[in-house]
């Protein structure tokens, strides 16, 4: 077996709950999904995140194989306060900055990390009314477009201001302790095959902010 099968055989394993013996002990995934959710209505009420539409029940769905006791299947949508893809300033590169807020694109994300080499810039003003795209440190990132499309990295906890474009979509989820879980998930052969078979449009080049919250997630304790 190559090493890069090798690794993916890994990463099946440890997101089936395989790799390691599972303690009886540990809390299950269900009270951490009600705790989830218990904090998701909060930030709701606040005002701090918009209200979503309901998102179907895992039954729907037949689940790709079973869970350890203790796990449950939810989806992603449930787990993050921001599912969405960011945007590209009007003019395209011609507004692009010499300095500025950093800009990410597809380019820039690897699943081993950020890749910051010959990243874009754009004008504070710029950044400050996309906000929408604004990223934030311990936020997943996912490429939704093109031949990159499921390379996923974290943006670390000191990163300091960027905005993505289109092509990226930004995963924040509410419980952090999660966020390590989430992007082996993401690039494991699990999803990475349903980020294949979920792709929209005529053409299946890109996969759209409702299909990621759609995916399903065997939840550990």
């Amino acid at each position: 077996m190559k090493a890069a099968q090798l690794r993916q055989s890994i990463l099946q394993s440890a997101v089936q709950g395989k790799l390691v013996p599972q303690d009886p002990r540990d809390e299950p995934a269900s009270d951490l999904l009600a705790r989830i959710r218990a904090e998701k209505a909060q930030l709701l009420k606040q005002g701090e995140i918009k209200k979503e539409k309901s998102l179907p029940p895992v039954e729907e769905d037949k689940p790709p194989f079973a869970l350890p006791s203790g796990w449950s299947w939810c989806r992603l949508g449930e787990l993050a306060s921001k599912v969405g893809a960011g945007s590209t300033p009007t003019g395209g590169r011609n507004v692009y900055s010499p300095i500025g807020i950093k800009f990410l694109r597809s380019q820039n994300v690897y699943n081993s990390g950020l890749v910051l080499q010959n990243v874009a810039f754009i004008s504070d003003s710029l950044h400050k009314k996309m906000s929408g795209s604004e990223v934030q440190a311990h936020d997943i990132l996912l490429n939704i477009t093109g031949a990159s499309i499921g390379r996923s990295c974290i943006v670390p906890e000191d990163f300091d201001a960027a905005n993505v474009n289109q092509h990226v979509c930004i995963i924040r989820l509410i419980d952090h302790n999660l966020i390590n879980f989430i992007h082996l998930l993401l690039i494991s052969p699990v999803l990475q095959q349903t980020i294949m078979n979920a792709q929209v449009g005529v053409s299946r080049e890109g996969l759209s902010a409702e299909k990621i919250k759609h995916f399903l997630v065997p939840l550990p304790p």
